[in-house]
């Protein structure tokens, strides 16, 4: 539970007339009195506050420099950087908006707010960091909106920060050195769940990933006029016909002769519309939007409660244990998919995401299989649209290759990937047990 207090004539002289409590928080952002009483400078008045400059993946170029965006990690990689190396960054917008991160080396600034010292005599930008961790729930508070939410910079550069000398700070960042050293050292063992998922489907079989991404590096190449006149799909953007997209069905056909459609136990559908007026809290049914599967996993608690009337009359769009729940829409999020794995989940999936049902198969290595480079990249091939504003429906994807492999060689390759993810596990839950060594140290030291 957070507790705050607040006067009423704070509130009344804020330009903020929102009353919720990260509203009545965030003009004073008082984050650090419970740890000292003596803070009179804001960020603003030691650090440069800046936002960042908005890139997307289609306008970098093959380099180095990782682009920040509104995550929690990298997002993808630039050939030039326009913040220089040791600078905070704070998430701008969406779900992880707030959280806060720190750089050693240059970097992109896209959907941040980036964070730099005026003088490092006189505060470092990596104590600041390291200050900021300690108030992370805080500054998550920060967030406005509510579909996509967002953190802005005239907010964040308001909040107080406690006085250390100079002195203080050098000593501290010395005494944790060590700790530092052990966490980078376990970061360079971390592998994402999506790599430890291509690394075991490539292995398993004879994928030819750097193929691949040759091909998917090549930025210009010829196309007979002929081959648009002769092919169905009529869409004239070069990346509909790109050779790289040819390379991955050529690889999926190699692996297997089936489709989806042939393993599927009833016919993909959409899922159900919804109007403001159906959500009610006193309802027993979630809906899964494509926002609460963005992260490969269905979000509870951020789904929004619908009526029991409106789930009732929706019931053919109710979800049930090992359904596969797949957004069909928007930049970012189409092709994400989720595995429903609760008996007891009362849902109600979306119209801009679609059910797949299958037989006589495994339904978590299709849903590992799903989020694999190849699966995805049909799905970036195979849709339509323009901008953001982009589509793809069932009748499509049914006719996508599906690995046709025994049951048993199936479960066999899921607990491959599972073992591979429980190291991970393993190894983050150690950075967090040094991580709150390293908190406890700067806690402290902002307490003396």
């Amino acid at each position: 539970m957070k507790l705050t207090s607040n006067s009423l004539q704070s509130i009344s002289n804020s330009n903020n007339l929102r009353m919720g409590l990260s509203y009545a928080k965030e003009s004073h952002a008082l984050f650090f009195e419970r740890f000292s009483s003596h803070c009179a400078e804001r960020i603003k008045d030691v650090f440069f506050v800046e936002k960042g400059t908005s890139i997307t993946e289609a306008q970098t170029e093959d380099g180095d420099i990782p682009v920040v965006a509104g995550g929690k990690d990298m997002a993808y990689f630039h050939n030039v950087s326009n913040r220089p190396k040791g600078c905070i960054t704070i998430s701008a917008s969406g779900a992880n908006s707030g959280y806060v991160n720190y750089w050693d080396i240059p970097i992109w600034a896209s959907d941040c707010i980036t964070l730099r010292s005026k003088n490092e005599k006189k505060y470092s930008t990596k104590f600041l960091y390291h200050i900021l961790r300690i108030i992370q729930d805080d500054v998550y508070l920060l967030q406005k909106g509510s579909d996509q939410p967002h953190v802005y910079g005239s907010d964040v550069k308001y909040i107080k920060i406690p006085p250390i000398s100079t002195e203080q700070q050098t000593r501290i960042l010395i005494d944790i050195r060590t700790l530092e050293e052990k966490i980078f050292t376990l970061h360079a063992e971390i592998k994402s769940e999506s790599s430890i998922i291509d690394s075991v489907f490539s292995r398993e079989f004879g994928w030819n990933y750097n193929g691949f991404n040759a091909q998917r590096s090549k930025k210009n190449y010829w196309v007979k006029p002929s081959n648009f006149s002769s092919n169905i799909d009529l869409r004239f953007s070069a990346k509909f016909h790109r050779n790289s997209g040819a390379f991955v069905m050529d690889e999926l056909k190699k692996t297997t002769t089936k489709k989806i459609k042939h393993f599927l136990s009833e016919p993909i559908v959409l899922g159900a519309s919804v109007s403001p007026s159906d959500y009610d809290d006193e309802g027993n049914y979630r809906y899964i939007s494509m926002a609460t599967i963005k992260n490969w996993k269905f979000d509870f608690d951020s789904a929004n409660v619908v009526s029991d009337v409106y789930s009732e009359v929706k019931s053919a769009k109710s979800v049930k244990k090992n359904d596969i729940i797949l957004a069909r829409s928007g930049e970012g999020t189409i092709g994400k998919v989720a595995l429903i794995q609760d008996d007891n989940l009362k849902g109600i999936f979306a119209d801009f995401t679609m059910r797949i049902r299958l037989k006589d198969y495994n339904p978590e290595f299709a849903y590992y299989y799903f989020r694999t480079t190849y699966f995805q990249y049909l799905i970036e091939i195979y849709k339509k649209g323009l901008g953001n504003n982009t589509n793809i429906f069932p009748i499509v994807v049914r006719e996508f290759p599906l690995i046709d492999i025994p049951v048993y060689e199936q479960e066999r390759i899921v607990a491959e990937i599972h073992a591979e993810i429980d190291k991970q596990e393993k190894l983050k839950a150690g950075i967090s047990d040094i991580q709150q060594q390293i908190d406890q140290i700067i806690e402290g030291c902002i307490s003396k």
